[in-house]
């Protein structure tokens, strides 16, 4: 008797039990179809919102705020090659209403987003008018692009389409240059020679010094590391790199072309440094010859072409510096030291499309290297005076380090009209050792 007791009791509770939890599960669904109150099952999420327990009308009006704080915050930036643009998110064609309908309760659930394909199809004209459609993957690209906006979710947004390319670019020569020196110019055993490949990593900065320094070539000679610095200069200068840091000899070296010389100096903290603002990476492939240098600049082909231009090209004829010795006979001129002429010049880039137009042209450097004066030691007896500068004190020269650009714009050479202003070229020459 006392186990029959004990299992109606044990059945009693379980049925119990069974109501208490069955009650509370299906007597929210009764109550919610009574009296129709409509609300998403726990768990259904529509793009990054979480629209559990909230009716219809709660999700459509905060559908409806997310889609305008979407189209004001989010910014889809687009990349191919070197050229960067913003889609519009008003091309974004939302249906609030086609969405609601779409809802099913207790799953994750996206917005309904459309692009028309013309609009894809102008945005990669955009990029680059000899793009077409059937060049990439265009579902996957178009898939992509609605892919944030079908969330909801609003940020900013990378594509490069790079990664769309049906056909992968192959690495090519970009830009090439050949630098010929003497044997003065490069030690037979300098460290550098061995040097072959320099590897430019994407959206990186490159220092020659520190490249050096960390390839334990830190005791390369000046001269070899300005003549590497030159070949680099003239072959990135070809391209969309920015220079970030170059400096010049204080005359033109005998391997360098007047506009497109580099020098780098560790001792007078010198450097040569530029940044490969491309998202891929670059190579520069070095060929040490007996007397020159062949460098090439090897990568993915850039969209747009890159044109050097040297303009402007002055010269400026040195001066004479009378100096006067006891130990000269009477009316002796001695020519102490040659004067060299110095020159300035301008180097532009300009910028084509595929297309051959111009779309833009920038200043890159403006070099001035100053005239070396003549020096002339006369006898203090027999001297012409007429033949005397007078404009000209006669005082040692002192010698000149080397001027970086940085030096050579503070000491006002970038008046382009040198040749026409006669103050200015003589405050060049008032004085040997004072720089107006």
């Amino acid at each position: 008797m006392r186990k029959r007791s004990n299992l109606k009791l044990f059945a009693i509770l379980v049925v119990c039990t069974f109501y208490i939890f069955g009650f509370s599960l299906v007597g929210v669904k009764a109550f919610q179809t009574l009296f129709k109150t409509n609300k998403f099952d726990i768990g259904t999420t529509l793009g990054v919102m979480d629209i559990s327990d909230k009716s219809s009308g709660e999700v459509n009006t905060i559908l409806n705020e997310a889609i305008q704080n979407w189209t004001k915050s989010t910014k889809i930036h687009l990349q191919y090659k070197e050229k960067k643009i913003d889609v519009d998110v008003n091309e974004f064609k939302f249906d609030a209403a086609q969405t609601m309908l779409n809802i099913k309760n207790g799953q994750s659930n996206r917005v309904t987003v459309t692009m028309d394909d013309r609009v894809v199809e102008k945005i990669l004209y955009t990029l680059s008018p000899s793009m077409t459609k059937r060049d990439v993957d265009f579902d996957k690209f178009k898939e992509d692009l609605l892919q944030n906006a079908a969330m909801i979710k609003a940020e900013n947004v990378y594509l490069n389409i790079d990664s769309y390319l049906l056909v992968s670019n192959k690495e090519e020569t970009l830009s090439e240059t050949r630098i010929n020196f003497s044997s003065s110019n490069m030690p037979t055993n300098d460290r550098l020679t061995s040097l072959s490949v320099i590897k430019i990593e994407p959206e990186s900065e490159f220092s020659l010094l520190r490249f050096l320094k960390e390839n334990g070539m830190e005791s390369a000679s000046t001269e070899s590391s300005s003549i590497l610095a030159t070949g680099l200069y003239q072959v990135i200068s070809q391209s969309n790199f920015l220079i970030l840091g170059r400096s010049i000899s204080s005359r033109i070296p005998s391997y360098a072309t007047l506009g497109f010389e580099a020098r780098v100096d560790r001792e007078n903290k010198m450097d040569f440094r530029f940044k490969n603002q491309n998202n891929q990476p670059f190579s520069i492939h070095l060929t040490w010859n007996n007397q020159s240098l062949e460098v090439r600049l090897k990568g993915q082909t850039l969209l747009n072409k890159y044109i050097v231009k040297a303009e402007n090209e002055q010269h400026f004829l040195p001066k004479t510096i009378i100096q006067y010795s006891p130990l000269l006979n009477a009316g002796q001129v001695s020519i102490k030291k040659e004067g060299i002429q110095g020159s300035s010049i301008e180097t532009f880039r300009e910028v084509y499309n595929d297309q051959g137009e111009l779309l833009s042209r920038e200043l890159v450097s403006k070099d001035v290297y100053l005239p070396v004066h003549k020096i002339e030691v006369h006898s203090l007896i027999g001297t012409d005076e007429s033949y005397v500068d007078n404009e000209i004190e006669a005082i040692p020269p002192t010698e000149q380090p080397p001027l970086s650009n940085e030096q050579i714009n503070e000491a006002g050479t970038e008046n382009n009209d040198v040749t026409k202003k006669d103050n200015y070229y003589d405050d060049l020459f008032e004085s040997p050792n004072i720089l107006k």
